[in-house]
């Protein structure tokens, strides 16, 4: 069996489930990066991560406080590189994009006391990440749809590197 008849059939399951291999990839990073972190961490410093993490994935769900799902289903594309959505959907997707992240940093602020001042950046990253994630899935980019969803988790597998090389 020749290499070239090997990786044909390799491509051809990349291009078709590259997606599903990157959600892998970032949800094995988070947990990697879980673990590790909970041998290296004191307890207090493993909370402040795992309320960080619990934050992060809070702002994934709720970020837009659902209008993601106003332009999942209003949104018209020419299947290509074309996303058109009614100009009302436009206002409240911006609308959304702004409250969203200070509705939930406020929360984060009454509940667990983080700042907002890296809450709310983090919160309106996150929240501006999603609404790149559902136009992408739109436009049948799906595994750069996923690339984009789990880039936080991607970013663990850096900080993970970093700490293991000493820093800080």
């Amino acid at each position: 069996m020749s290499a070239a008849s090997i990786a044909r059939p390799a491509a051809a399951l990349l291009r078709r489930h590259g997606s599903l291999l990157l959600m892998g990839v970032g949800v094995g990073a988070q947990l990697l990066a879980t673990v590790y972190f909970y041998q290296r961490l004191s307890p207090a410093d493993y909370a402040q991560l795992a309320v960080v993490l619990t934050f992060i994935g809070l702002v994934a769900a709720f970020g837009l406080l659902g209008a993601e799902q106003l332009m999942l289903r209003l949104a018209s594309t020419d299947g290509r590189a074309t996303l058109s959505l009614p100009l009302n959907a436009y206002r409240l997707l911006y609308w959304a994009l702004l409250l969203g992240p200070i509705l939930l940093s406020a929360c984060a602020l009454a509940v667990w006391g983080l700042a907002l001042h890296w809450a709310y950046p983090l919160a309106l990253l996150g929240a501006g990440l999603m609404l790149v994630f559902n136009g992408l899935r739109l436009l049948s980019r799906f595994a750069l749809a996923q690339f984009i969803n789990n880039s936080w988790r991607y970013s663990l597998l850096l900080l993970l590197g970093l700490s293991y090389l000493g820093w800080p």
